[in-house]
């Protein structure tokens, strides 16, 4: 393992350990990777998979003095996975050690730049691989479907052909030097145009091993991966040029049509399992009606294929975070922004993406949407507020259910993932939380009370599965100003209403919304963090009530007074 190391130094920093590519060592890069949780929760950071074990970012880095794409993949450990640690390799040192491998089989892969780990009590709680973008390349799927595919003529025949070729030179090249990728699927083959032809580097390289014997089982499994999801993009026949050409070169008696027929058994039982899967998690969720596994036809619909929709953003004083806001929303057809007076670049930013950019005076979080909502001309409307991103995967849910929707939903509804303290919140009680965010224009309205608007729909709603990204609070000190603030409304809500204050509430609310948090949500599992996050949200609840009180005790409080702009 050292010897495969040897082109990084090691740095130890209490419970953190980075490996660092040697000769970024005096490079402002070196102080960037120390903290990754910071680079991921920048406004600068495009998120491209959220999954509760696994997350993946892109941002710009400084590296030989030039800026630089950097991704940078996240693990999170399970309890089990923090025992193994204690004699096993992280996720990120095994990335490291896939790269080495390829490298000796002549393999190209994304370039890797440092790994960190977390560590407490000597067992691993998240690791960090930090690899280099390759420049002009693209997921070899989309390559296929957007250069390839749309060539016509006899060279574009060739040009197709020879790609193919290439494609089962890499598999042959890797095969034959006994390596074995555990996910060889489309998105993790990036394809980076040189002249006439194409090189192919590998990503997700924590799956990549050396075998003292790489059976026949473990080849054909790639060419399932890959079957199941480039293929889907391949006529019979190309998937069979791929087949021969690798076969020429590594059976003698090349039997295409065995090989063939054991891929196809195997893909059609992947697809079964996964179909199961898929069966089994709506059953536990029990939200109705959900999309099957995308399908080729699915896959293939455009936004020709849906309703038109329109954005809707109301903000003030966002500059810091409406950038990423708007370029997570790009694809829609319309953009509407409803700014309450912003005096930063806030206006600025968002004209670079729409020339519906609306001024008004703040008069309430649900007065300024029903003004924007009003403001929307397409059939549906996506409401996104100022510090949430629309997911990639999000973004293909909508697309895919709005183009075969058919008139039967009037709103869908969409879970909300918070990121905070350097962590994505699957635990605690902020997820699901799911929120209606995409519904008919003139089938919904606004309804709820200050600050927790809600829009009601008239018909059937159904659950995506795919997040919306929240980031929503910068640090603890924005966390306990929101929190000051948003009770002081609710306590004046409450009291406009003649609700009674009685002791019951101010005691026994918290400590139910603690037990909830901490225990039935297991924030117990992010250790400090999640004993934070269910103490706030107790002290929430208690100031509520308190707040309440000191209204019907006559001690002066003044709610939201509803001028100007809502405080950033």
């Amino acid at each position: 393992m050292a010897r495969r190391l040897s082109d990084f130094e090691l740095r130890n920093s209490g419970e953190t350990r980075i490996w660092l590519r040697r000769r970024l060592a005096g490079q402002s890069f070196a102080g960037a990777v120390a903290d990754p949780e910071r680079l991921l929760q920048g406004s600068d950071c495009r998120i491209v998979k959220s999954e509760p074990k696994i997350k993946v970012g892109r941002v710009a880095l400084e590296i030989d003095g030039v800026p630089t794409g950097v991704y940078i993949k996240q693990h999170n450990a399970s309890p089990l996975y923090r025992l193994a640690s204690l004699v096993r390799l992280s996720r990120a040192l095994k990335a490291l050690k896939g790269a080495a491998v390829l490298e000796g089989a002549g393999v190209a892969a994304a370039t890797p730049l440092a790994a960190v780990e977390r560590r407490r009590w000597a067992m691993l709680t998240k690791s960090f691989f930090f690899s280099e973008e390759v420049a002009g390349g693209a997921r070899s799927d989309l390559y296929w479907r957007e250069q390839l595919k749309p060539l016509t003529g006899p060279a574009a025949f060739k040009r197709r052909r020879q790609f193919l070729t290439a494609l089962a030179g890499l598999l042959r090249r890797l095969h034959a030097a006994g390596v074995y990728h555990g996910d060889l699927k489309a998105t993790n083959i990036v394809v980076q145009p040189s002249g006439a032809a194409e090189r192919f580097y590998l990503l997700d390289l924590e799956g990549v091993r050396a075998c003292w014997y790489l059976s026949r089982r473990r080849r054909i499994k790639n060419f399932v991966q890959l079957n199941r999801t480039l293929g889907r993009l391949l006529s019979a026949s190309e998937k069979l040029h791929v087949l021969r050409s690798y076969l020429d070169g590594v059976a003698r008696d090349g039997r295409v049509r065995s090989w063939a027929r054991r891929i196809l058994s195997m893909s059609e039982k992947a697809e079964r399992r996964s179909a199961l899967k898929n069966r089994r998690s709506v059953a536990r969720e029990g939200a109705g009606e959900r999309d099957r596994p995308p399908t080729a036809e699915s896959r293939s619909a455009s936004t020709k294929d849906r309703p038109q929709i329109s954005a809707m953003i109301v903000c003030f004083n966002e500059e810091e975070m409406i950038e990423p806001c708007l370029e997570s929303v790009r694809w829609c057809d319309k953009i509407v922004v409803v700014d309450a007076f912003s005096n930063d670049r806030t206006v600025e930013i968002c004209r670079r993406y729409t020339d519906r950019v609306i001024q008004r005076q703040w008069k309430g979080y649900r007065d300024q949407k029903v003004f924007a909502h009003a403001q929307t001309t397409k059939e549906w409307v996506l409401v996104v507020d100022s510090d949430e991103r629309v997911s990639p995967e999000l973004r293909e849910e909508i697309e895919r259910a709005l183009a075969r929707d058919r008139g039967r939903y009037a709103g869908y509804a969409m879970p909300r993932l918070v990121f905070y303290l350097g962590r994505w919140w699957w635990r605690g009680g902020w997820y699901p939380d799911y929120r209606l965010r995409l519904f008919r224009r003139e089938r919904a309205s606004w309804a709820g009370e200050e600050p927790h608007d809600k829009v009601v729909v008239d018909g059937e709603v159904r659950r995506l599965r795919a997040p919306i990204y929240h980031f929503s609070y910068r640090n603890m000190d924005d966390h306990m100003q929101r929190i000051n603030r948003f009770t002081t409304i609710a306590a004046q809500q409450l009291y406009d209403k003649g609700a009674p204050w009685r002791w019951i509430d101010a005691l026994g609310r918290p400590a139910v919304r603690f037990f909830r948090s901490y225990v039935l949500e297991r924030g117990f599992l992010e250790g400090f963090a999640g004993f934070y996050v269910a103490v706030t949200a107790a002290m929430y609840v208690f100031l509520k009530y308190a707040k309440l009180w000191e209204l019907k005790s006559g001690g002066e409080q003044k709610g939201d007074s509803g001028e100007g702009g809502p405080p950033a």
